[in-house]
């Protein structure tokens, strides 16, 4: 018997019975530290060496990590006998609530009074229709593990949410884009948030109506299936040209998250994907600079540069389509495999491009005073400056510091993401 809960904003969860492989022992059960420290052959995670991950480890024999042609075929399985979600209400299933989801008091970190307080699951992207205004504003919401949901009128005092991704294979979805000019919505799977429940996907899905229908771009089904995507980005100048990120992505999670695996043998790497016809076929023109964990963030200046991030290795870009690429930010937590540079893009009044950062990993605060690796940082007009000129690949003089860590606590940009920037940033 399998029993399977599902929860809008969190990733779903298996329970099996009558476990054929109970009582048999594997590398995970006789605690070895490896199964739990390293990436290595296994792509372990980090979860508990106990049933859950022996459970999973012997699912997956004889190979040391779940393939992705193994999730392909419960996908199609799936679609092809219970006939997908859209229909789930024909095969017994109902809505046993609750909508709203109320946190009980003793876990409100936030509120001395602690009282309860209501709270959403994780949401991962958002995309805005450019024509938003008081009384109509299209708005489209993107979850961790709980699909896509749109409104017609975000502005509201309350707004009406509607599911619009029942066709997916997958509800973990990473990245939303709007392309206003086509009316193209792009919706990329998998959140690639690099925790130990940041479900995989399997490509990216196309919508010219809002989300009503959608079109897999079938491209993608080879280049990102087992992976998560980040970010999407569409050249203003030609829209059958997108820039994709990729990162790890997790396949199967137990009941205390453990036991995950990402590192899928059939899978195609992680990294930054660039289609020129719309998405029937992509190629990989940036490895991340050899990341462990992918692409995290993209963007594209108003001069048609691309500005990439990846897990321990800064921030790059390329001027020239991804042929060529060169640092122009380095993190400052450099020995964290996680540690995550975010950035956001801005052309200034005269036309050059500035550039935001908050840049931080696995952070620590024994020092005394307090000390932080995170930081926030700003920069004017990059588009000018050499690479030398923005960083030596360990310091960054272009940058000014937005975070004095002098301040200590009472900055509000100094250890703005406590210990772990590596997800939160």
């Amino acid at each position: 018997m399998i029993l399977v809960a599902v929860a809008i904003g969190a990733a779903f969860t298996l329970h099996r019975d009558n476990n054929p492989f109970e009582g048999k022992t594997n590398k995970y059960s006789k605690g070895d530290p490896d199964a739990q420290t390293k990436i290595g052959s296994t792509g372990n995670l980090g979860g508990p060496g106990g049933y859950a991950a022996e459970q999973l480890g012997a699912l997956a024999y004889p190979s040391n990590s779940i393939p992705a042609s193994l999730l392909k075929n419960e996908r199609d399985y799936y679609h092809g006998k219970i006939k997908g979600r859209s229909k789930v209400s024909k095969h017994g299933w109902q809505l046993a609530g609750p909508s709203t989801a109320t946190q009980p008091a003793v876990l409100n970190f936030f509120d001395f009074q602690a009282s309860d307080f209501q709270v959403s699951g994780r949401v991962t992207a958002l995309a805005v229709d450019s024509k938003c205004g008081a009384t109509s504003c299209r708005m489209w919401a993107a979850a961790a593990g709980g699909g896509i949901w749109a409104t017609d009128n975000a502005l509201a005092s309350n707004p009406r949410w509607t599911f619009v991704s029942a066709g997916f294979a997958t509800n973990a979805i990473g990245a939303l884009t709007y392309d206003s000019k086509t009316g193209t919505l792009y919706a990329g799977t998998g959140e690639p948030n690099a925790s130990g429940d940041s479900e995989s996907g399997v490509g990216i899905y196309a919508s010219t109506d809002g989300g009503k229908k959608w079109t897999f771009l079938q491209g993608s089904a080879s280049t990102m299936n087992a992976r998560s995507i980040s970010s999407i980005v569409v050249d203003p100048t030609n829209p059958k040209t997108l820039y994709v990120g990729t990162a790890r992505g997790v396949r199967g999670v137990s009941a205390v998250t453990g036991g995950s695996v990402s590192l899928a043998p059939d899978a195609a790497p992680w990294g930054l994907y660039k289609t020129t016809d719309g998405g029937g076929t992509f190629t990989e023109v940036w490895d991340g600079h050899g990341s462990a964990r992918g692409v995290n963030h993209v963007e594209m200046d108003s001069h048609g540069t691309i500005y990439a991030a990846a897990f321990q290795q800064g921030i790059w870009r390329s001027a020239d389509g991804g042929a060529t690429w060169e640092q122009v930010f380095a993190t400052q937590d450099p020995a964290n495999n996680s540690a995550r540079t975010e950035f956001a893009l801005n052309t200034t009044s005269d036309g050059h491009t500035r550039i935001y950062v908050g840049d931080g990993g696995e952070e620590t605060d024994t020092a005394f005073p307090p000390h932080s690796n995170s930081g926030v940082y700003r920069a004017d007009a990059i588009d000018t400056k050499t690479s030398a000129e923005l960083t030596d690949g360990v310091t960054n003089p272009a940058y000014v510091a937005l975070t004095n860590p002098a301040e200590g606590r009472a900055a509000p940009t100094y250890d703005y993401c406590e210990g772990q920037c590596w997800y939160d940033n």
